[in-house]
């Protein structure tokens, strides 16, 4: 656990595990904090996303807990920050039993059988025949304690050595600042969301013949089999991968790129909160889920999405991204 805080904070304290859930709840954090500009804004995170708020200026202290969490240690954390707010956004049983002992005055999560009674406010949740970009869901947490916002912008601070990484990466291939690259992300998690890596093949490949634009295909923690199965088949080099472990590095690099084509993920997450364009392809889950609601930018195409589709996308996503600049 990091540097405990002994004082009561008098704020929220608020607990997050998944890149994507992590980026798509910042603007809940910047709704509280300007709501209550004199309040301390806590997050309880664990380690693997815990960058994600470093220099967020709505964050004051970040708790990181084990992971997976257990609920002595949430129950720990809660208890030694004294939160007067908190904020579930995880809103399982663990977290909820966690949030009811912390003893805060106003107790926030997402609404489920046999559990609201672990909070003083509930938000439904979301609604699969209507549903609702997941940053407008998380706001409703902040809504109900009186912080309403309609802003679902996602924030992501990068550091000057992220900066640094991505410039370096451009450097050792011979790419130049101007250089039109489009990223790709050809691996998921969750087998569900994965377009078929011999359709990335073919987008590759078509680009490779026919456009100036260069790919750079992401290898994130979990996608060395998929990312070797594509470089097989298209015959793209070593050079043109590019591995990244470090979510700041990860951020940096996708803010060079012109377009970040790919299935639905935390880098999807992350382009958008960095102000790249993104063309994501959803194979079950709703893109209204998970993309800005009529944004230009960000494209979502559904699972029978042909390659031909998908390269003529990304292709005026990046003309768009030219012009912007």
């Amino acid at each position: 656990m990091s540097r405990r805080i002994e004082s009561e904070c008098g704020v929220a304290a608020l607990l997050f595990r998944r890149v994507g859930d992590s980026l798509l709840a910042t603007p809940a954090l910047r709704a509280m904090k300007q709501h209550r500009p004199e309040a301390q804004v806590i997050v309880l995170s664990e380690p693997q996303v815990a960058r994600i708020f470093e220099h967020n200026p709505s964050v004051d202290e970040i708790v990181t807990v084990g992971r997976p969490a257990a609920f002595v240690s949430l129950a720990a954390a809660l208890r030694i920050s004294r939160p007067t707010t908190v904020l579930d956004f995880l809103s399982d049983p663990r977290s909820g039993l966690s949030c009811f002992l912390s003893g805060a005055r106003q107790r926030v999560g997402i609404a489920g059988r046999g559990r609201n009674w672990m909070y003083t406010h509930t938000v439904p949740r979301q609604n699969p025949a209507q549903p609702i970009y997941s940053a407008f869901h998380k706001l409703a947490l902040a809504a109900a304690v009186g912080a309403e916002s309609q802003d679902a912008t996602t924030e992501f601070h990068l550091r000057e050595d992220d900066r640094a990484f991505a410039e370096a990466v451009w450097s050792e291939r011979g790419w130049d600042r101007a250089a039109r690259v489009a990223a790709f992300f050809v691996h998921s998690r969750r087998e569900y969301k994965r377009w078929p890596v011999d359709c990335f093949h073919e987008v590759i490949r078509r680009m490779q013949r026919e456009s100036a634009m260069l790919p750079l295909v992401l290898v994130t923690p979990g996608d060395e089999s998929a990312v070797a199965e594509l470089r097989a088949r298209s015959g793209l080099p070593v050079w043109q991968t590019v591995p990244v472990v470090d979510l700041g590095h990860l951020g940096a690099v996708l803010e060079r790129c012109a377009v970040l084509v790919g299935n639905d993920g935390g880098p999807k997450h992350m382009a958008v909160a960095v102000g790249t364009p993104t063309l994501t392809v959803f194979m079950q889950d709703s893109p209204l889920f998970w993309t800005p609601p009529d944004h230009p930018l960000h494209v979502a195409l559904g699972p029978q999405a042909t390659p031909a589709e998908v390269y003529s996308s990304l292709l005026q996503l990046a003309e768009l991204r030219t012009h912007e600049r």
